[in-house]
């Protein structure tokens, strides 16, 4: 199963029983679990508990990247002085490759939430953006979290949402394009569209819209 882009996951439904459609939470040394504070359902990687090199991944289902994409999610993290190893791995694939590839990695300075504990979120988690490459375009993709753990802090993700970029994404052509009330001099054009601005292009006998008179519609 894949799913379209605009995919958003916030675990909010996440039980010892009912695990996120296709995700996988237990492909590492360790599971991934479901944790819940303050009402809001979060995955957690159980850091603290588990040995030094351990290690827990947690992959997203097939998405389809059909264009320019960006990456979203929170995350928490206490930075244990005493053991301030744990990192964690953003990782991409291309839907059942073997290997993965890493997209963003956090450890040390940048992998310290303000008010994160040793074994509790911070009340305000921390937030993360990174573009999809664009060698991912046209292709369906899975995403991953994977922590090597340092026997530090445990490690909580959520809302996790793979989108368009807006100011990137491609202009579709409109669709269900209808002529009506033709004169010499006028005519009523109807479309479906997303869009919020068109661009009209006119002319006699032209077949490239690159070659008429252009007209902007709202």
């Amino acid at each position: 199963t894949s799913f379209p882009l605009n995919y958003a996951e916030t675990f909010n439904a996440w039980t010892p029983t009912n695990v996120p459609t296709c995700w996988q939470y237990n492909l590492g040394d360790l599971p991934w679990n479901s944790y819940t504070v303050a009402g809001n359902n979060m995955a957690r990687f159980g850091a603290m508990q588990s040995l030094v090199g351990q290690t827990g991944l947690l992959s997203s289902p097939e998405i389809n990247i059909t264009d320019a994409a960006v990456l979203h999610f929170k995350w928490s993290h206490m930075v244990d002085v005493n053991n301030p190893n744990d990192t964690l791995f953003v990782l991409i694939k291309t839907a059942g490759a073997a290997s993965w590839n890493t997209l963003a990695s956090y450890h040390h300075g940048n992998f310290n939430t303000p008010n994160a504990t040793a074994s509790l979120p911070a009340a305000v988690l921390s937030s993360a953006s990174h573009n999809i490459p664009t060698s991912y375009t046209g292709q369906k993709i899975e995403i991953a979290f994977y922590v090597v753990s340092g026997s530090g802090a445990d490690v909580f993700i959520d809302d996790v949402i793979v989108e368009a970029i807006p100011a990137l994404a491609a202009c579709l052509p409109p669709t269900n394009v209808l002529a009506n009330n033709l004169t010499q001099t006028s005519a009523t054009l109807n479309w479906t569209s997303s869009g919020s601005l068109w661009q009209i292009s006119y002319g006699i006998g032209i077949t490239n819209p690159t070659n008429g008179t252009k007209v902007l519609a709202t």
